[in-house]
């Protein structure tokens, strides 16, 4: 190809000399006997014309060459990149590694990411690392995730996101954008997050339980009640499909004077329903009794505590009110347990209890069934 444009650009040089000549002659512009000097000249000059532009055409073209391969090894780095951002994105969103994810990462920084890097534009940042050089950087990141293996614990969660948050930001620095995930903002968005998904997970186990599953509860939802009027307190609660003036409410008591904390079933019923009253908590006030919503049932049940000798796991009580934030931050931060492996433990032992729960020496099924009638 290149061949043939040159031949062409020569035949096209040596024609406008000949036409030039011809047409100078003819208009008497130069004599026939200078004809032969000029002719050389002329041949001269379009030979050094066609030269130079010759090379200027070769430069512009091995110019739009390198400009083109560039393009298409940019685009196919920044695919690389958000591909691979893609998969450490996946196991921060779950927040814990599989060896299956594991060996998707190393894979792909030996096969994929490797040959893009640029080692020689160093990785700038005001965190202390042993190296600056990108391939390092991610190598050394990676290290670190794969002793993060198969755990759950909030230090396992907090070297995820730290490593996950540098590796993306090396990727991200390599493609020359200007957007860097900072550790700090980061931590706080998790602190506010954390408890909202803890909720759900919560909600969604004990919705698991045999009761639910069976069709004797419908499917709980978070509430909220107040105490004396100021205290709110969180609770999953749960109306029997039979009896849909029945709950089942599993509330979370917070004390300040630490008196009253705990995580305890109770049945609610209207008061002055039906036949229920006599099972009723009762209050002396002011010379009059007053009937609580909730029944009595046998024992003091707190799913904070282990509710038998095979269960030995004590959760530390907590809450999610915004005035009580230690409770939660003690437990995000210093149980081993995980919040899904915590949710699973209180589930469990919700299961348990209501096979367990007796009133007036009846299953509550029963119970129920007798005193609405």
């Amino acid at each position: 190809m290149k061949l043939k444009k040159s031949s062409l650009i020569v035949i096209f040089s040596i024609l406008s000399l000949l036409t030039v000549l011809a047409i100078a002659v003819l208009l008497n512009v130069i004599s026939i006997e200078e004809l032969p000097s000029s002719f050389i000249g002329a041949i001269l000059g379009a030979a050094i014309t066609g030269v130079i532009t010759l090379v200027l055409l070769q430069g512009q073209t091995e110019a739009q060459e390198v400009k083109e391969r560039n393009v298409s090894v940019f685009n196919k780095k920044s695919r690389i990149f958000q591909k691979y951002i893609e998969s450490v994105w996946k196991i921060w969103e779950d927040q814990k590694v599989s060896s299956e994810e594991y060996k998707i990462l190393t894979s792909g920084y030996y096969r994929d990411l490797m040959i893009y890097l640029d080692d020689d534009k160093l990785f700038k940042t005001e965190q202390k690392l042993p190296s600056q050089i990108p391939s390092e950087v991610i190598a050394d990141c990676l290290t670190i995730i794969g002793e993060c293996l198969d755990k759950t614990d909030y230090n396992t969660y907090e070297k995820l996101r730290d490593n996950i948050s540098l590796i993306i930001n090396v990727l991200s620095d390599q493609v020359g954008l200007g957007g860097k995930i900072k550790p700090d903002i980061i931590k706080k968005h998790d602190e506010k997050i954390w408890p909202v998904m803890f909720r759900k997970e919560l909600l969604d186990a004990f919705n698991e339980i045999d009761p639910v599953k069976d069709g004797i509860l419908e499917k709980g939802q978070w509430v909220q009640w107040k105490w004396k009027n100021q205290t709110f307190h969180d609770a999953i609660s749960f109306r029997f499909i039979d009896y849909p003036a029945c709950t089942l409410r599993y509330d979370i008591v917070w004390d300040i004077h630490d008196k009253n904390r705990g995580f305890r079933p109770k049945i609610m019923i209207p008061v002055s329903y039906k036949n229920f009253d006599n099972f009723r908590v009762k209050q002396t006030w002011r010379g009059k009794t007053v009937y609580k919503e909730y029944l009595l049932f046998s024992g003091d049940v707190d799913l904070f505590t282990a509710t038998s000798e095979d269960d030995t796991c004590k959760i530390p009580a907590f809450c999610f009110r915004e005035t009580e934030e230690n409770s939660i931050k003690y437990i995000r931060e210093n149980f081993p347990q995980s919040k899904a492996e915590i949710a699973e433990i209180l589930a469990g032992r919700a299961a348990e209890n209501f096979e367990e729960l007796r009133i007036d020496d009846m299953p509550i099924q029963q119970f129920l069934e007798k005193y609405s009638k």
